[in-house]
């Protein structure tokens, strides 16, 4: 007899036949309301989501504190980013002068732990473990997988193990969690860039990571940073794009659990993307518990995208016999010409699915009526937005939900 989830649904066998179902999350702005570049924590986030465009808000922020200038300009460099400590603050203030709207912000803070964790993530988490989420999958297992450009991967993990589900997290040899690598493969335009931070043995490493926003006008800001970006943005522009691979190197990290740089990348750590969910399967193969539900992590590689190339973003291979479903808050964001902006989709032949906006979401997109899409697989991600309802931090169910549509149409 097998476990008794599976001895329940009375689909053992076909459920051991079929491949894992992959569950893709992002991390910073898709199921923590935190912007590590900015280092902006919940507070921060919410309201700046919530207030940043509300034309009430801003008309009183100039009434109050903008003087004799122009409305239009004064608000217009109040949202640039190096003024958004000053427009939260502002949010701030106007929020306390109103009972309704502080106790309005005051509910959407209580659905975000103070880790900076959203309640609707934690609810996916128990109901992917759940005989519910069990049965919705048909008995098959589940891989969920972080993805960040960031350097929180392992933050991550010591969330999960705080709020008690570490036996749910692959784990290394040396007991770590279980982490891939995104590496590309550098061309000759990359290597004439890259500073021995970023190449090892050729390959493009996200070890090291670049100067952020706040380090603009310091001499490696120029030298790494605006580099890749304008490599990347020339690349662009020629259709170009590099070769990614999945590496299975352990990783290793500092104090502040910020991972280190690779010294060396051997080749034969290094998966194509084609191989990317049965490598994942074979990992976890033999791990699983009776929910049949694990845990992982993929530390992509921000440099080749460097918001300038969407063709270099999170690699996923889109196989049509596997379920998987990818949440990203930047999925479908920019122009029509920037594709998904955030993932970099490849076909078993190792062939990039390129394409417009338009035609991707046609092809990928899984937000809301996905009856003639052919592969639903990418969501759009909403962390907090004002006047929305259906949020990650304002719906408790808005992972789950979509998880279970998405389950209901291909399991």
């Amino acid at each position: 007899m097998g476990n008794i989830f599976s001895y329940l649904l009375g689909e053992e066998t076909t459920a051991m036949e079929a491949s894992p179902i992959f569950i893709h999350l992002d991390l910073n702005k898709t199921i923590l309301a935190v912007d590590e570049v900015k280092l902006y924590g919940r507070e921060e986030v919410i309201f700046l989501e919530h207030w940043k465009n509300e034309a009430d808000f801003l008309e009183w922020a100039h009434a109050t504190h903008g003087g004799d200038a122009e409305a239009a300009a004064w608000t217009a460099d109040l949202k640039v980013s190096k003024n958004e400590p000053t427009l939260i603050g502002y949010a701030k203030e106007y929020c306390n002068l109103d009972a309704g709207r502080k106790d309005m912000m005051e509910n959407q803070l209580s659905n975000v732990r103070t880790d900076d964790s959203t309640e609707s993530f934690w609810k996916l988490v128990e109901y992917l473990k759940s005989p519910e989420g069990l049965a919705d999958r048909k008995g098959r297992e589940c891989i969920l997988v972080f993805r960040t450009f960031g350097t929180d991967l392992m933050k991550m993990f010591n969330r999960v193990d705080a709020n008690g589900h570490s036996s749910s997290v692959l784990k290394e040899t040396n007991a770590n969690p279980k982490i891939f690598t995104m590496v590309h493969e550098a061309s000759d335009a990359y290597k004439a860039i890259c500073t021995p931070k970023d190449l090892t043995d050729g390959f493009i490493q996200p070890g090291n990571p670049v100067p952020g926003p706040k380090a603009k006008g310091t001499d490696e800001f120029k030298e790494r940073t605006l580099q890749f970006e304008n490599t990347a943005k020339a690349e662009f522009a020629a259709g170009g794009s590099l070769m990614p691979f999945l590496c299975d190197l352990v990783p290793e990290f500092d104090e502040a659990h910020n991972p280190l740089a690779f010294t060396s990348i051997p080749k034969d750590s290094l998966h194509s993307i084609d191989k990317l969910t049965s490598v994942l399967t074979t990992a976890c193969k033999g791990k699983f518990g009776d929910d049949k539900f694990l845990m992982c992590g993929i530390q992509d590689n921000y440099k080749p995208w460097s918001r300038k190339n969407w063709r270099n973003g999170k690699p996923l291979l889109i196989d049509e016999a596997t379920v998987q479903m990818f949440f990203d808050d930047y999925s479908f964001t920019k122009s029509d010409a920037e594709g998904t902006y955030i993932v970099a989709p490849y076909d078993n032949d190792m062939k990039f699915i390129d394409g417009d906006k338009t035609s991707l979401k046609a092809h990928l997109g899984a937000d809301g009526d996905t009856s003639g899409v052919k592969s639903p697989t990418i969501f759009t991600a909403v962390l907090n937005k004002k006047g929305k309802e259906d949020t990650a931090v304002m719906n408790p169910q808005y992972f789950i939900s979509r998880v279970q549509k998405n389950l209901q149409s291909r399991v």
